[in-house]
């Protein structure tokens, strides 16, 4: 019989977990509404508990027996037996009749209990805290049921179960449901080998642990010992026909307790460890605590653009840059938005100032195609951009002024013999004289070439390459890319494409610009990239060649995110693991500790984020790593506020285990998901850091098919600066031009047939603003000198009506019917607005 003081101080032990922090340190939010103790000594509480008896599944090895399942000093102790001595006959044996359970002799014996009928449950969160055996043919779990269908229909969840995998123990955190067919089941299932914690702890079979369900409308999330291990949507947890399309997890479910031996999953059974015991401190069931709303207002972000988009291939999609004299304190944000117009906000934090800049219109109207920056070493900015795998070059502008990306110079182009996609460019210190430019290239595989700094003409030239860096067995591998600012460029990349890669891998290598040489993790060479690709694949052969080029190799779909040196040197990634129905999207951030990658999962990133069912499947809806401390990863992750189910930036700071030691909500009651967040390199102390897309998404491309395409703003964590009042003198369309007096003209221009047949569109005495009526560009011209746009008075709305995909058309520009015009000039330079976008910046005393 348990004590009086053993019962007190148990009592004590639950108060304090409730009080304080431990398995149930969200207190404030959540209440006990029931619990099981163990705290009689015999049979468990008939009140609450069943028994089941008999070979019942699995091909188990045991009988299931009341008398295996007793209460002694506070614990539940189910005890799995050999009775082989006994030769104790099976009550049930039919001669002749081929059924599993048919046995002549019951060998072992163990006990399952459960609450069905007695205690059922609909959302909360649960607590076992138990001690389970992990000897040979050992299968203990913790799972609930539905009793509403038959199974699978009635869905199962998995809070803990322990058995091996191809010989090998593992612990798992699993939940099913039904499909179209009897007796099979959809499983969403994490399986984590033993050894992640034998591993740490020696001890750790010897000791209590605790597994934890949170349980809610929206998730399923299963834990052991406060680390997550399975996040489950309930979006996706619906029943096939058999189930009439019901969500089982959206109803009761009961909770059952066994010890299992042996059968499809228990291994074989080592009799020299039984009897063995599966001990069990207590069960507690809590209820989330009805709060009054919060005060917090809704936070969408702050808009840097009411129209943007960008992928997450082609980096830096935006930076920070301050230099060491204070005199460049600035940021640049890029994307493309559904016009075709590639646009930058420049923030200016000395002259607190922001800028949008137009830096091509009339582009292929894809989300593939943001900019990307680079600062040269004189400090002037150049911008990288390229139509989406259609066209075999790249086209590029360098600002005029340092830091300056308002005074954008003409378009240039660098030619190559592939189509390209995503540049990455960089400069190293220990060749400052060239840009090393990384992209999807060559055979669709990742590409580099040096080229050479831009010349006074703003030229550049391709000193070496390009050259095809891997070559995979996939058809397509994704690859980011970053460096260490001096000689090593870290690259990391897939298999493939998710889409079609089942398993996609995630591989890893640095390419060391002296020699050119691409090196593991330890820095072994694997080959001279100028000689030929490495080659790549995802077979066992390759694994255990290369084990050090390899980043992850699961049996789900890989896609990253990111890559970033910590301060180490090492590199950390973000990365996704996608399901093989590719309905559930795993965030993990993995960081090599010099000797491993240790891997943390973050949570469960839903499916495909966008509106558009059926398509890109493998979209996840972001991650980005915070360079300046990569232990803080950012995810849009599914959350259920006010506004319903909507994509919402969640903040995880992990500490140096690679644990998850908090999570805040960044934005919160959004009206529309915020997406692919992206931190901007170089920004630590700056009060622009983070920035994101926000609104609705239906494809990556306009056509005819998704004519709203990508529709989303760019947010960030700034609220900008409040627009200037315009300091100069206003003028009107009368004005005459003197180049001694500074002006600001606001005006808008109509381009109907009488101003294009002349091609004047506004004369300034003998400043003239013009447009070439065969390309569109508008011009200014000032004396005998004339200075063209890089950009045409007309938008890519032409795609609407195209079909969906890139093939390298151009087709026919469509005209704006007006535009916008804002003219401001002074001392000698003269800057152009279409439509609130700087469109040309022209020093008119230097010509």
């Amino acid at each position: 019989m348990t004590s009086g003081f053993s019962t007190f101080f148990k009592a004590v032990l639950l108060s304090a977990a409730i009080a304080c922090t431990g398995t149930a340190r969200a207190a404030d939010d959540w209440e006990l509404i029931w619990s099981e103790e163990f705290d009689r000594d015999g049979a468990p509480d008939s009140t609450v508990w069943n028994y089941e008896t008999g070979f019942v599944r699995n091909g188990e090895a045991q009988w299931y027996q009341p008398e295996n399942a007793y209460c002694r000093n506070g614990k539940l102790i189910i005890e799995g037996r050999d009775i082989k001595a006994e030769k104790r006959k099976n009550p049930n044996y039919k001669p002749g009749r081929n059924d599993w359970r048919n046995r002549e002799y019951i060998d072992y014996t163990s006990a399952s209990i459960n609450t069905r009928g007695k205690k059922e449950w609909l959302y909360g969160r649960f607590e076992v805290r138990a001690k389970i055996p992990t000897a040979g043919g050992a299968w203990p779990a913790i799972w609930l049921l539905g009793s509403g269908q038959p199974w699978p229909s009635c869905g199962e969840i998995d809070m803990m179960e322990y058995y091996r995998i191809g010989g090998v123990p593992h612990i798992l955190a699993n939940a099913c449901w039904g499909t179209d067919k009897q007796y099979a089941a959809k499983w969403n299932s994490k399986t984590v080998p033993f050894s992640r914690f034998s591993d740490k702890d020696p001890d750790w079979a010897d000791k209590f642990h605790t597994w934890r369900m949170d349980w809610d409308e929206d998730f399923i999330n299963l834990y052991l010992d406060d680390e997550l291990l399975n996040a489950i949507p309930l979006s996706n947890t619906v029943n096939g026909s058999i189930g009439k399309g019901s969500n089982p997890f959206r109803n009761p479910q009961y909770l059952l307790l066994n010890l299992a031996l042996g059968g499809n999953n228990g291994g074989k059974i080592d009799d020299n460890a039984l009897p063995m015991k599966y001990e069990v401190d207590y069960v507690r069931v809590y209820k989330k605590k009805t709060r009054r709303p919060s005060a917090q207002a809704p936070f969408e972000g702050h808009e840097v653009t009411d129209e943007g988009a960008w992928c997450w291939f082609a980096d830096p999609r935006a930076l920070h840059y301050r230099n060491q004299n204070g005199t460049i304190d600035r940021s640049y944000i890029g994307y493309i938005d559904i016009h075709g117009n590639i646009k930058a906000m420049q923030y200016d934090f000395i002259g607190k100032r922001q800028d949008e800049v137009l830096v091509r219109s009339y582009f292929q109207p894809d989300d593939h195609n943001n900019p990307t920056f680079l600062v040269l070493p004189d400090e002037r900015i150049m911008v990288f951009y390229s139509r989406h795998t259609d066209e075999p070059c790249f086209y590029y502008r360098v600002s005029r002024e340092p830091g300056d990306i308002t005074t954008l110079g003409e378009e240039k182009i660098i030619k190559t013999a592939n189509n390209t996609t995503y540049p990455s460019p960089f400069i190293l210190s220990d060749d400052p004289d060239h840009i090393y430019l990384c992209w999807r290239g060559i055979k669709w595989h990742p590409t580099i070439a040096r080229l050479s700094l831009p010349d006074a003409d703003d030229n550049v030239t391709v000193t070496d390459g390009p050259y095809q860096i891997v070559q995979s067995t996939g058809a397509r591998p994704y690859a980011k890319y970053a460096s260490d600012g001096k000689s090593r460029i870290y690259l990391t990349y897939t298999t493939g494409h998710p889409d079609n890669e089942l398993p996609d891998w995630l591989y890893y290598n640095t390419i060391d610009i002296n020699g050119l040489l691409l090196k593991d993790i330890a820095g072994n060479t694997l080959s001279r990239i100028a000689d030929g690709p490495f080659k790549v694949n995802k077979s066992a052969d390759y694994a255990k060649t290369y084990p050090l080029t390899l980043v992850d190799a699961p049996a789900d779909r890989n896609w990253v995110w990111q890559i970033v040196p910590d301060k180490k040197g090492n590199p950390v990634i973000a990365l996704v693991r996608i399901s093989a129905d590719k309905g559930s999207h795993d965030y993990y951030r993995a960081k090599w500790t010099g000797k491993k990658w240790l891997k943390t999962y973050l949570g469960n990133g839903g499916g495909h984020f966008h509106q558009t069912p059926g398509l890109e499947k493998c979209y996840s809806a972001g991650m980005a790593i915070d360079d300046a401390d990569t232990d803080i990863v950012y995810c849009s992750m599914p959350v259920r506020g006010k506004q319903g189910l909507v994509y919402e930036i969640i903040k995880y700071t992990l500490d140096d285990a690679g644990r998850i030691v908090s999570t805040k909500q960044v934005t919160r009651d959004s009206r529309f998901n915020n997406i692919r967040p992206f931190m901007l390199p170089a920004s630590e102390g700056s009060p622009l850091r983070l920035a994101w897309m926000h609104g609705d998404y239906y494809d990556w491309i306009v056509s005819s098919s998704h004519p709203f395409g990508y529709c989303t703003a760019i947010n960030s964590d700034f609220e900008g600066f409040a627009p200037a009042k315009p300091a100069l003198p206003e003028v009107t369309e009368s004005y005459k031009f003197n180049p001694k007096k500074a002006f600001r003209l606001h005006t808008t221009i109509m381009l109907d047939s009488a101003n294009m047949d002349s091609a004047i569109l506004l004369q300034l005495g003998k400043l003239t603003y013009g447009i070439d009526k065969s390309t569109l560009k508008p011009y200014v011209k000032y004396g005998d000198k004339s200075y063209e746009s890089s950009n045409r008075l007309a938008t890519s709305d032409c795609w609407k009506e195209q079909n969906r995909g890139t093939g390298g058309q151009w087709y026919p520009p469509v005209p704006h019917k007006s535009f916008d015009l804002v003219m401001e000039y002074r001392d000698g330079v003269l800057t152009t607005r279409i439509n609130g976008l700087v469109d040309q910046s022209i020093d008119i005393n230097k010509h």
